[in-house]
């Protein structure tokens, strides 16, 4: 049990937490609501330890290491810094806001809206760009030549 990684751990003690707590919520209040939510917290916490557990001892059991681990080699084109998604997302949130307020905030929410979306747009097409020019062209890999 001590080799056990932290992740797993803590979802279990989350899941044992979460589990406790709904039956004593049950019996001391006998409202239904929070117990479901509580009761299905303990539910996927003890899912997420069940799917972390099982990862890592198939990793011990001396699984295939595949191309798809974490901390494998991903060397390629790390993308710019943009601030276009968080434009983007709070013209999205004062456009929710004018689902409460009134229609004159949708309308001011255009604004960032659609600027952040421009911006993201441009980013993503500077970067497919950037990773265009950077690639060999064909014959040049490994898989080229034949």
């Amino acid at each position: 049990m001590r080799d056990l990684p932290e992740e797993v751990t803590f979802f279990a003690r989350s899941a044992a937490f979460a589990l406790v707590i709904a039956t004593i919520y049950w019996f001391v209040s006998y409202e239904p609501a929070g117990t479901t939510l509580l009761a299905f917290f303990g539910v996927a916490s003890s899912l997420a330890a069940i799917v972390l557990f099982r990862a890592w001892r198939r990793s011990v059991g001396g699984g295939t290491p595949g191309t798809e681990r974490p901390f494998a080699d991903e060397s390629g084109r790390i993308p710019t810094d943009t601030l276009a998604p968080l434009e983007v997302g709070f013209g999205l949130a004062v456009a929710a806001l004018g689902l409460v307020f009134g229609a004159w905030l949708i309308l001011a929410a255009i604004l960032p809206i659609t600027l952040g979306s421009l911006a993201w747009l441009h980013a993503a097409g500077k970067e497919l760009e950037a990773v265009v020019t950077s690639e060999p062209g064909p014959g040049v890999g490994p898989r080229g030549r034949g």
